[in-house]
């Protein structure tokens, strides 16, 4: 049990994510490698050290709100739901990443299967 649901009581776990093209349709594996590569490579160079930040400074804010103003509950959930929008926006670009792996390992042994003589491939 995190600190998160012991400050937010009841609020249930955010939907699974599921990726689609902007237009609504399901994407395509190239596509997914392409965009979980440019997910990750504005994850290290941007996003990653500011979602750090940006996490250190509210836990920080948290902790000292927690010790000099317990009572000021509203203020004390205020900070963790933050905390839980930061979380959810950072998993929804993991998400992209590892998306974009899995598409390149489904690639991958694509190519590897259309490989095989047609005679092994059956066996498959």
């Amino acid at each position: 049990m995190s600190i998160l649901d012991f400050l937010n009581p009841g609020v249930p776990e955010p939907e699974p994510i599921t990726l689609t093209a902007p237009d609504g349709r399901p994407l395509s594996d190239e596509e997914k490698v392409a965009r979980g590569k440019r997910a990750k490579l504005a994850m290290d160079e941007f996003l990653a050290p500011a979602i750090n930040a940006i996490e250190a400074e509210y836990l920080s804010a948290l902790s000292q709100m927690a010790a000099s103003e317990p009572w000021e509950t509203g203020k004390i959930t205020k900070l963790a739901v933050a905390q839980r929008v930061i979380k959810s926006v950072e998993q929804h670009i993991i998400v992209a990443v590892m998306d974009g792996v899995q598409a390149e390992h489904a690639l991958a042994r694509a190519k590897q299967i259309a490989a095989i003589p047609e005679a092994k491939r059956r066996f498959l």
